[in-house]
């Protein structure tokens, strides 16, 4: 069978959430930084609010005029997904600034792919190896990166305190 157009909009629209999943989590670190944690937080979620009420606005869909867990078989616990994305933020900001952006981003992989085996075969009776032996794959290529990709010991800047790799730095302190 043939992908649809959806199919390839659902990929480009995934990775784009990616690409702001990752950017949004260095600029609230950065105001984390600035600010602290808890305000970073704060204004994470507030101004995701205001920017909530305008997309709501602007689609003109009234909301329910009775409350949804009044109307709605759905559980109540499914309302809660603003309050994980609040512990996701508090949680990034923390991290963001210890770990790199490449290592954080693949944790942060590997705890989903960790998370959603879990409920899959808790909830869903589906449990599939292959999800494990990727996410493995991917732990074991951080580890990998971390462990024996690590930059060389060189001082880029003559001029200020000598490493003690002197003979290193005259071979590779240009690049």
């Amino acid at each position: 069978m043939e992908p649809t157009p959806y199919v390839f909009l659902a990929v480009n629209l995934a990775f784009l959430a990616g690409v702001t999943r990752t950017v949004s989590r260095m600029v609230n670190t950065q105001l984390a930084q600035q600010i602290g944690n808890l305000h970073s937080t704060y204004y994470n979620y507030f101004i995701g609010l205001l920017c909530s009420l305008l997309a709501l606005l602007v689609s003109w869909k009234a909301l329910p005029a009775t409350p949804p867990l009044q109307i709605s078989p759905i559980p109540w616990w499914a309302y809660w997904g603003g309050a994980v994305g609040v512990l996701f933020v508090y949680l990034a900001n923390l991290t963001t600034r210890h770990i790199s952006a490449f290592s954080l981003t693949l944790l942060i992989f590997i705890g989903q792919i960790a998370t959603g085996t879990v409920i899959d075969a808790l909830f869903f009776q589906r449990f599939q190896p292959g999800k494990v032996f990727g996410g493995g794959l991917i732990l074991t290529g951080l580890l990998v990166n971390h462990f024996f990709n690590r930059p060389l010991p060189v001082n880029l800047y003559p001029d200020q305190a000598t490493s003690s790799c002197d003979g290193l730095q005259n071979g590779l302190g240009k690049l």
